[in-house]
């Protein structure tokens, strides 16, 4: 599964990602979450841990990639890749059009979005041109992906610096992604989410954007693991329907495989399909039930 995470400077994507795979590493209703990379393991830890302590990480510039995978009850059951993709190639004049090409290569090719913007700015002055030009992507994004299942996350950060907690506020916040909501909201397979984020020493909702991404990866997996096991089983019926002796002697004679061998063949490949089909139900449930009360649209 790809992730694509997008957002300005300032916006906290590092600090997010950091305290995300920290809470995630200590395990949430039976999921946690590794880095592939040993370095980048202790790299995100280090840089959670300090952000739990009081010390932000430094601002970044480049884009950024990591390759982890979601575990369940101590069991791998989806690899992801997760790429922090910088403002600038929406906003900045100086960004080469292979930057801008780039990310919407990477918007169109993501099995999830998730987009980053700061409440406090969003309350102060509505859609900024970075908020613009990151919906205007995405809205371009969404209709070229021909039917594949997206979820999208719209993170609100720095949530704790708003004053006040009613709908009405929440209402302002999401006003400027109003057009993309509506957008997604009338895409069968665009499921998406407004999620207030804290990530700070007292961190609240890091769990949220990732677990809801996740979800749906995990659904595709199992439902192309069902589809597989299905077409498999239906060439393995249909192989077994021309399987006649004359053909297993022909067959033999000859060297070649038997109808009655690729229907075996196939029937084993069905088996395979649905066991590897049976350890994501459990997790894909458990997630609903973790995701039940999110804000989606």
């Amino acid at each position: 599964m790809d992730v694509v995470m997008l957002g300005g400077t300032d916006a906290g994507k590092t600090t997010y990602l950091s305290l995300m795979y920290r809470w995630l590493g200590e395990g949430v209703g039976g999921f946690s979450c590794r880095a592939a990379d040993p370095y980048a393991h202790q790299t995100l830890t280090d840089t959670g841990r300090s952000v739990l302590a009081g010390t932000y990480p430094r601002k970044t510039t480049a884009p950024e990639v990591h390759d982890l995978v979601l575990r369940y009850q101590d069991q791998d059951v989806l690899p992801f890749r997760w790429r922090d993709h910088r403002g600038k190639a929406l906003t900045e004049t100086r960004a080469s059009n292979a930057d801008v090409g780039q990310l919407q290569e990477d918007l169109r090719a993501a099995d999830g979005i998730m987009l980053f913007a700061e409440a406090p700015e969003l309350l102060a002055a509505g859609q900024s041109r970075l908020v613009r030009s990151m919906t205007t992507a995405v809205v371009r994004a969404l209709g070229e992906r021909e039917g594949r299942r997206t979820p999208l996350v719209i993170a609100l950060t720095k949530f704790d610096l708003v004053e006040g907690r009613g709908s009405s506020v929440m209402e302002r916040l999401k006003e400027p992604f109003a057009g993309l909501a509506e957008q997604a909201g009338a895409n069968p397979n665009v499921r998406g989410a407004f999620v207030p984020l804290v990530c700070g020493p007292r961190p609240s909702n890091v769990q949220i954007p990732a677990l809801w991404l996740l979800n749906s990866g995990l659904i595709s997996r199992a439902e192309r693991a069902a589809a597989d096991a299905d077409e498999a089983l239906r060439r393995g019926i249909a192989a077994a329907g021309q399987d006649t002796l004359l053909d297993r002697v022909l067959s033999w004679l000859d060297s070649s495989k038997s109808w009655r061998r690729i229907s075996e063949e196939a029937l084993e490949e069905a088996r395979a399909e649905h066991a590897r089909l049976q350890p994501l139900l459990t997790p894909a449930d458990r997630l609903d039930g973790l995701l039940r009360n999110v804000d989606s649209f």
